[in-house]
């Protein structure tokens, strides 16, 4: 058995580069030069890191909210392994902002809930943060009066 080397030129290199750079391009224009629909950090499918409390009170100051200290609230949750319409609607929720709730089907997560201090017009809004091995995998704006409203953390 032998091995074999193989050189990369330096024009080659170049070369691949300026290609994935027009693949890119190309992409954006053939889109309508429209935003992507999934955030930078779910397309490397980093996460959010959200294990400390001062993740998530970052995770909220970056979409413009402002929330009271301590958490109102912290409860372990099981998301549903079947989804109802309802939790078939709050997942869509979640996809919109680029989480996927799917593959957590079953799983048990953490959800804080924190007072939102500057949401107009309205002093009883939660934001509710659900977090899964310490990464922020869920979160949702609620208005605690009945028939309150429910919507994204994430401007879209």
């Amino acid at each position: 058995m032998g091995y074999h080397s193989v050189r990369l030129r330096r024009s080659s290199v170049l070369g691949f580069a300026l290609l994935l750079v027009a693949a890119v391009v190309g992409a954006v224009v053939l889109t309508g030069q429209q935003q992507l629909a999934l955030p930078a950090w779910s397309l490397f499918n980093k996460g959010i890191p959200g294990g400390e409390e001062q993740q998530r009170i970052e995770f909220l100051q970056k979409n413009g909210w402002e929330a009271e200290l301590p958490a109102v609230a912290t409860e372990e949750i099981t998301i549903p392994a079947e989804w109802d319409e309802t939790y078939e609607q709050y997942a869509a929720l979640q996809q919109a902002q680029g989480f996927n709730l799917d593959k957590l089907r079953g799983k048990t997560a953490t959800e804080y809930t924190y007072h939102i201090t500057n949401y107009p017009e309205k002093d009883n809004v939660v934001a509710h943060i659900l977090v899964y091995k310490d990464k922020i995998v869920a979160a949702d704006l609620s208005d605690m009066e009945q028939g309150g409203f429910c919507d994204a953390v994430i401007a879209g």
